[in-house]
């Protein structure tokens, strides 16, 4: 990634399921709102903690990052 905010780049659906193949998804019961990949629901913060490498942040941020890529966001 060559942004200095990884969380304003469009970098396509395509490229963050490629990221999330083989990776388990956590529980969404405890969380509020997630997205689904390849028919799995994924908390928004984990897919976007695994795409980017970027620890900290809030879930409006992971929220926008995935719109902006081409997700739905579902909330509990």
């Amino acid at each position: 990634m060559t942004s200095t905010d990884p969380f304003s780049e469009i970098v396509g659906r395509s490229a963050i399921e490629d990221a999330l193949r083989g990776i388990a998804p956590r529980p969404v019961t405890n969380t509020k709102y997630f997205v689904r990949i390849a028919g799995r629901a994924y908390p928004v913060k984990q897919v976007a903690r695994t795409y980017t490498g970027v620890q900290t942040f809030n879930t409006r941020l992971a929220q926008r990052f995935l719109r902006l890529n081409g997700f739905e966001i579902h909330k509990h």
